[in-house]
């Protein structure tokens, strides 16, 4: 291919207003001279790497984030983001995991290898369906925002992103957003689990934990609107898991409500007592379970 391409799209993705957006985009390059040096004028605006291969992506984010006046530079690759960070620090960066060179795991872990970047904090965009192994990898490298790429929009995207950068100056602020609320599941039973599912539909962004201890670090990375949890998880128990995340300054905002079948006398008060926010027993009552979740989602 000869020539300067400005913009690429993918024709399934390109629908006229993304279209329309870039042709404008494109002449508007054409009156002014190309150069690969990395804007620096602009020192009051925070600068956001972007390292994401798919070009369809890289329009909608860098769409999203220039709206709100960040500065948006662009990696197509793992070896263009180690080229980049090596001469600019970026305030903020959103990787996708699923990278064709090096994959998203191996460039977070040499980003945080480095002295220079090691604090830079980090928002994991994919497609990528996640195993607990994963959500390990994450917690261990400090990451505390993601995304999956199915349910982007732009007020979810840029409210986390604020957030992001609010925790890396340690102000954190709970994200509000108008997408799909995020439900974390606790539950080790996988009956349970595919009722709870059934239940919640697709009205909620569902996440699963089958054990305590990958119940706190996915926590930790995806700081979900809400917690469901059995009090009798494997690894760690739920009463120390509610122990640990409402003695978390920036966890404990998140509503956690205890689903157990432990319904002797006593037992919700204790279950109160240990931190959790509401009660629901097995087994569950649709209409009530919709209820409390929805109560507690408004606030």
């Amino acid at each position: 291919m000869s020539g300067n391409a400005f913009s690429v799209l993918e024709k399934s993705t390109a629908i006229p207003a993304i279209l329309l957006q870039e042709i404008r985009r494109s002449l508007q390059n054409l009156e002014k001279p190309q150069t690969a040096k990395i804007s620096t004028d602009a020192p009051d605006r925070q600068r956001i790497l972007l390292i994401e291969d798919n070009e369809a992506a890289i329009i909608q984010v860098k769409s999203f984030l220039e709206s709100v006046n960040y500065i948006a530079d662009v990696a197509r690759g793992a070896q263009e983001a180690f080229a980049y960070v090596a001469h600019t620090i970026p305030d903020g960066i959103i990787l996708d995991l699923m990278m064709p060179d090096i994959d998203g795991f191996a460039v977070l872990e040499k980003i945080r290898g480095s002295a220079a970047t090691a604090k830079i904090p980090v928002l994991i965009l994919t497609a990528k369906d996640l195993t607990p192994e994963d959500f390990q990898k994450l917690s261990y490298n400090n990451v505390k925002q993601l995304v999956q790429k199915g349910d982007v929009d732009r007020k979810s995207l840029l409210d986390k992103i604020s957030t992001l950068l609010a925790d890396n100056a340690d102000k954190p602020i709970p994200a509000k957003s108008t997408s799909k609320p995020s439900i974390l599941i606790m539950e080790d039973n996988p009956d349970n689990m595919a009722t709870f599912k059934a239940v919640l539909q697709n009205n909620y962004q569902i996440f699963e934990a089958t054990d305590g201890e990958t119940g706190l670090q996915m926590v930790e990375t995806l700081l979900p609107d809400l917690i469901l949890l059995d009090m009798a998880l494997p690894r760690i128990d739920g009463f120390k898991v509610v122990g640990n995340l409402k003695s978390n300054p920036k966890l404990h905002h998140i509503p956690v409500i205890a689903v157990t079948a432990r319904v002797m006398k006593g037992d919700q008060e204790k279950i109160i007592d240990a931190g959790c926010d509401d009660y629901i027993a097995k087994p569950i009552d649709p209409e009530n379970f919709i209820q409390k979740i929805t109560e507690w989602l408004k606030g």
